[in-house]
Parts: structure tokens; C-alpha cells; sequence
């Protein structure tokens, strides 16, 4: 798109964003929404008084839209790209979060942390949307809370659970192009204190590039009520995941979780104890089967105290983290950590937060984390926020042991790597009133000791502590009801990602992008227009040559449309359109990319 269309996108985006807030102070009979409470930050606050960018998704928007995984809900979320495969992972779907890399994103599930060990990422498609009670983005730093791999931001997404006299059955259905099938059944239920969920779902496609794949699932999560304040739960959830034909490639992921919480008015307490399992098997190499098994046993306590002026947060944890594979052999390390946070009500307007978190690795040593932050209430529906603080990327396994492949272009880890580590500033003005959520962000990262794989001698890679980046842009978001029935949801972003080493923009990180959401509400019905642009982008690959090749991919604009309709009692049909305009593009380059396809799919409850 040429650069004249992108300042007209840019100044329609700035004044519609400054006319919905007017709009909103004169319109007395728009319907008012909940108050909104983040809560991945350790504790409970009202987004308008937190000085961190924070994006929700609802079991409601989820259910609006034709998605099959947490990749797919996180498509169209301001900030946040989901990238599919990297030319050695096949098709998993990554996030990045306002330019950071996939392996800086740290991703929870019920507080669980489940970045591979192997890779450092997290494929969100082996989580099935039907778990999915919501997600919340945190699009900034989190290892004042969280420790390694938050440089970039956090994904936590809490599952779904059983409601007290609440008994329930959803069967659902879905058939799409490429020849794809999705059944899914879902039970709730509650019987005296014990409530519970129950969750089976196969799927199959052929897919857009006839790489096929079938994924299994099944998720059970049970919470038992020992009295008013206090609470035990266990959940188990195990994905069978094929890719390729035949079979290239398989994922069985297993997760055990554990939980105890207590909820008293002046105090908070939870322990969590967990179990995550992850069996990578691939047959598409030239080198013949390999198998990678990871596990990780994680322990977290977690204590809020709240008093007239503060609400303190303590608590620790420690992890066991292990890798059995063909090609790094056996490999174990052992962290933990212990982490405090204060956030103080300084007066009426004024909130300050503060958090840090000390870390130590049996490989790499101890590392600090601290953040700062501040809300400033300018009336009763606008803050001010800004936040600073500090961040690092733990390496991971293949970064630290990969061994030396005995072939031309000879790649190995380095076990002496340093985490990578940032510096990050943000500040903003936010907007919530009835309908209305306005913000304006802007952010800074400056990033050094990055890791990559670079020539060492002749023929020779190697991991190497390498560089230095600066990530800053701005962002403007905007949730407005034009009228009780019609939602519109936009969002701009610019970025300018910069390898401080070289010069040169760092690869896949589009100095424009841009979300746009209608969404509209009728008797018995749901219809949803999402459209997504991304503008050029720089990325690289290396020829036959061994020479690294930039390219500039072209800007593109993805529109998808859904349709959902309660035609009988407790029966639902949806029909979408994806990529209406049949848009050519490249999520990377050399990518395929699926063309326009459809889906239908029909649900019942009992």
C-alpha cells in the first residue's frame, strides 16, 4: 500500500478515535459494560487504574467468531501476530507481541508456564478454543512477575470451569474447505461442592498446502469447594497433534495441574503445582526419525495481603526442567525464584506499582528483574500510566546444546551463553467510560546480548551472544458502541524494529499494521467483519550459497466475515468467509498462505 494510504489510515483511525470519546460523553443511552479486572499480573486490579497495556478476550468474543485454537482468537488482537512455521517447525503458530521474537512471549495456562523447553516458544494451536474461558495479553515486559521469556509480553489463558447448578451438555460441529472437520463435546456439570468440565475434540484437514493434520484433545478440569473461602482443583489436558504427509511430524503434549486457592477479605493464597510433558517426533528430515522428549515439574506459591493503602504480593517458585533427545542426549537444569510486588495507593488519583523478581539458573546464573510503574487518575474515566523496568530470555536447549551436525555448515549451542536481556519504557493515556475504551501507548525496548547463529570459523555456526536491538513505536485502540447494537473495535500500530549492530530493520516486523472490527448484535443472531493489514516488512533467508538474502515482502489486508444464528432453541449455526478478497500474500518469505475458504458449523446444548 502506498505510503499516502497509510497517513490517510492513520489520521481516519487518530480523529475517529477522538470523536468516539466525544461521542460518548454526549450519548446518555448507551448500555454500560462490567468493570473491567485484569488479573495476569499476580493480582486483581480495574484496567482504567493499571499502568500496564492489557487486552481481554471473552468466552463472549471468542464465541463469535470460527476459531479452532488460541492461535486463531489471537489473530485480530492489537499488537500481537501470530506467525505459522519458521522453515524447520513445519506449521506451528507462534505470537509475537509488538515486534518481539516468538521465544520472547511467554505463554501460561492456569498460571502454568509452557514455552518449550527445546525452541523457547509455545505453538498456541494445540490449545483448543472450546477450553478457553479467556485470555488476557499483557503487550509489555513481565519478569518482575513471571522471570524468563516475558522480554516481549504474556499470553495467559485461563481454561474454562464447571458453574454451581449448572448441568450441560455442547455438541459442535464444524466443516470447512480443504476438506477439514472439527467435532467437539463438552460437558459441564456440578454436583453438591465438586463442579466440573469435560472436554473431547478431534479434528482433521487436509490443508490449504496439502500439509495434512489431525489433532486429538481431550481436558478435564474439576474444582472442589472445601468451604466459603477456599478451594482445591486438578486439571488434566492432552493433545495428539500430526502433521504432514504421512505423518511427518507429531506432538503429544501433556499437562497435570494442581491448585489450591484461599480467597479472605484481607488476604489471597494459591499454590500451584504442575506437570508438562512434550514428546516432539520428527520423520521429514534427510537425517532420518528424531525424537525430542522435554518435561517440567513447576511449583508456585503465590500470597496478597490487602491493607487501606497497599495490596503487597509475595511468593516463589521453583522448576525442574529436562530433555531426552536424539539429538541433544540428556540435559536437566533446576530454577527458581522468589518475587515481590507493591502496588500503593498514594492518594485518591495516584497509584504506584512496584515489582521485582530474583532468579537463579543452575547454567546461567541469577538475574534481577525489577519494574516500576504509575497511574494517575486525570477524572474519573482517564489515566495516566507509564511503567519501567527490566526483562531477560532464558536460552534454551537447542541454544545451549545443540551439537555439532558433522555435515558442511557444522551448527552447534553454546553452553556459555548469556540471557538476553531489555530495558523497556511505556506510557499512556486510557479512556473507559460506558462503551467507550480509548488508548494511546507509547513504548521502548532496548534489547542486547542477543542470541543468533553465526559463523564462527570456515563452515562453523554457532549460537553467540551477538547484538544489541532497539523496538519502539506507538499504538492507538479503540472500542467504541456506535449504537446498542452495532461494536466497532480499531487499532493502528507503528513500529520500528532496528538490529543496532547492522542498521537494518529486524526481520518480519511491519512498520505499519492495522485492525479493524465491526460487530454487530440482532435478535438471535451475530454477524462479525474482522479485516487485519500488515504493511511491508524486511525478512531473510540463506540461499544455496550460504548467503543471507533480504527481501521486502509486500503489504497485505486479510477480511474475514462470520455469521452466527440461534435457529431453533439451544441450536446454533455459524457460516464464515475467510480472506473474503482472496488476498495473494507472504506471512514470511517463500510461505504459502491459504487463498479464500468457508466454514459452517452447527452446535447444540442439552
Amino acid at each position: 500500500m502506498k505510503r499516502y494510504t497509510i497517513t490517510l489510515l492513520i489520521l481516519f483511525l487518530i480523529i475517529t478515535s477522538f470523536a468516539a470519546v466525544v461521542m460518548a460523553e454526549e450519548n446518555t443511552n448507551v448500555l454500560e459494560l462490567d468493570e473491567i479486572v485484569v488479573r495476569a499480573l499476580r493480582h486483581r486490579e480495574r484496567l482504567l487504574e493499571s499502568s500496564n497495556s492489557v487486552e481481554i478476550i471473552t468466552r463472549e468474543d471468542i464465541e463469535k467468531r470460527n476459531v479452532e485454537t488460541a492461535a486463531d482468537i489471537l489473530t485480530y488482537v492489537p499488537g500481537v501476530n501470530i506467525n505459522i512455521g519458521d522453515g524447520r517447525e513445519g506449521a506451528e503458530e507462534n505470537a509475537t507481541i509488538r515486534g518481539s521474537a516468538p521465544n520472547q512471549v511467554l505463554v501460561l495456562v492456569d498460571g502454568q508456564p509452557l514455552n518449550d523447553l527445546r525452541t523457547g516458544r509455545f505453538d498456541l494451536s494445540l490449545i483448543p478454543a472450546e477450553l478457553i474461558e479467556d485470555i488476557e495479553i499483557v503487550k509489555g515486559p513481565a519478569s518482575a512477575q513471571y522471570g524468563a521469556n516475558a522480554v516481549g509480553g504474556l499470553i495467559s489463558i485461563t481454561t474454562r470451569s464447571g458453574e454451581e447448578d449448572l448441568e450441560l451438555t455442547n455438541l459442535r460441529t464444524n466443516f470447512a474447505s480443504y476438506n477439514t472437520q472439527s467435532y467437539n463435546l463438552n460437558h459441564f456439570g456440578f454436583s453438591e461442592n465438586l463442579s466440573y468440565n469435560l472436554m473431547a475434540k478431534n479434528y482433521r484437514s487436509d490443508g490449504f498446502n496439502e500439509d495434512q493434520k489431525k489433532q486429538s484433545s481431550l481436558f478435564t478440569k474439576f474444582d472442589y469447594k472445601l468451604d466459603d473461602h477456599s478451594q482445591i482443583g486438578a486439571s488434566l489436558r492432552y493433545t495428539d497433534t500430526d502433521r504432514g504427509d504421512p505423518r511427518d511430524r507429531n506432538y503429544e503434549d501433556l499437562n497435570l495441574n494442581f491448585n489450591w486457592d484461599l480467597n479472605q477479605e484481607d488476604r489471597e493464597q494459591s499454590l500451584k503445582l504442575s506437570y508438562h510433558e512434550n514428546t516432539y517426533t520428527d520423520d521429514s528430515g534427510i537425517r532420518g526419525r528424531r525424537v525430542h522428549d522435554t518435561d517440567k515439574i513447576y511449583l508456585d506459591f503465590n500470597r496478597r495481603n490487602y491493607y487501606d493503602d497497599h495490596n503487597l504480593s509475595y511468593g516463589f517458585n521453583i522448576a525442574r526442567s529436562s530433555i531426552d533427545s536424539d539429538t541433544y542426549d540428556q540435559q536437566s537444569n533446576i530454577d527458581g525464584a522468589v518475587f515481590v510486588q507493591d502496588n500503593w495507593q498514594l492518594n485518591d488519583k495516584t497509584r504506584i506499582h512496584l515489582s521485582g523478581r530474583y532468579d537463579i539458573h543452575d547454567e546461567f546464573g541469577s538475574e534481577f528483574s525489577p519494574k516500576v510503574g504509575i497511574n494517575y487518575l486525570l477524572n474519573p474515566n482517564l489515566s495516566f500510566f507509564a511503567s519501567a523496568g527490566e526483562a531477560f530470555r532464558a536460552p534454551d536447549y537447542r541454544e545451549l546444546y545443540l551439537p555439532d551436525a558433522g555435515m558442511v555448515n557444522i551448527v552447534g549451542g553454546n553452553p556459555d551463553l548469556d540471557p538476553e536481556k531489555s530495558r523497556n519504557y511505556e506510557t499512556g493515556l486510557r479512556y473507559i467510560e460506558g462503551r467507550t475504551r480509548a488508548e494511546l501507548n507509547l513504548f521502548r525496548k532496548d534489547i542486547e546480548d542477543l542470541i543468533d547463529l553465526i559463523f564462527v570459523e570456515e563452515g562453523v555456526k554457532r549460537y553467540q551472544n551477538i547484538g544489541e536491538a532497539t523496538v519502539q513505536g506507538g499504538e492507538v485502540v479503540l472500542a467504541y458502541g456506535i449504537t446498542s447494537d452495532l461494536n466497532l473495535d480499531l487499532s493502528y500500530m507503528y513500529l520500528d524494529a532496528v538490529d543496532e549492530e547492522s542498521g537494518e530493520k529486524l526481520p518480519l516486523r511491519p512498520e505499519h499494521s492495522l485492525n479493524l472490527a465491526f460487530d454487530y448484535s440482532g435478535n438471535n443472531f451475530n454477524l462479525r467483519l474482522d479485516n487485519k493489514y500488515v504493511g511491508e516488512r524486511e525478512d531473510e533467508y540463506e540461499d544455496d550459497d550460504d548467503n543471507i538474502v533480504r527481501v521486502i515482502l509486500d503489504s497485505y489486508m486479510v477480511s474475514d466475515l462470520t455469521l452466527s444464528r440461534e435457529v431453533f432453541r439451544d441450536t446454533q449455526f455459524k457460516i464464515s468467509i475467510n480472506n473474503i478478497f482472496a488476498e495473494e500474500y507472504e506471512s514470511s518469505a517463500g510461505t504459502e498462505t491459504p487463498g479464500r475458504n468457508y466454514g459452517f458449523e452447527i452446535s447444540r446444548r442439552f
